[in-house]
């Protein structure tokens, strides 16, 4: 992380940066391995905290606008990719979309409602994150 005053950047971790929280306190990330889990990485002191812990290998991630669960793209063993759900607090993921989803143009909408993913057939498709 680097502040716009010019000072020298600051290291915050391995792995790979995916997404910051709604309140800029933390990064979403992954380690390079596989399967990759999602960490929270402080961006000022503190420590780590892994929040998922299962079978999938993790592609991307993005906190969604409530601060109080992320949304990721990852594949299960067997299985194509898909978009899940998963509270910060631990739990297990929940499936969002049908598999064969890809990670293209992932953004939640502001007010939380939807999350914008990229479909098997190349169409863009708006999801409730709710269900449905």
């Amino acid at each position: 992380m680097r502040k716009t005053d010019g000072s020298p950047p600051v290291l915050l971790g391995t792995g790979n940066g995916l997404g910051l929280s709604p309140d800029h306190k933390f990064v979403l990330t992954a380690p390079q391995q596989s399967p990759a889990q999602l960490f929270m990485t402080p961006l000022g002191a503190g420590q780590s905290r892994q929040i998922t812990n299962d079978p999938l290998d993790h592609r991307t991630a993005l906190f969604l606008p409530d601060g109080k669960h992320v949304a990721f793209f990852a594949m299960d063993s067997g299985h194509s990719t898909r978009w899940y759900v998963q509270s910060l607090e631990g739990g297990r993921p929940q499936p969002l979309t049908p598999e064969g989803y890809d990670d293209a143009l992932s953004i939640a909408s502001p007010d939380g409602k939807y999350i914008l993913v990229g479909g098997p057939d190349g169409k863009v498709c708006l999801y409730p994150l709710d269900g449905g």
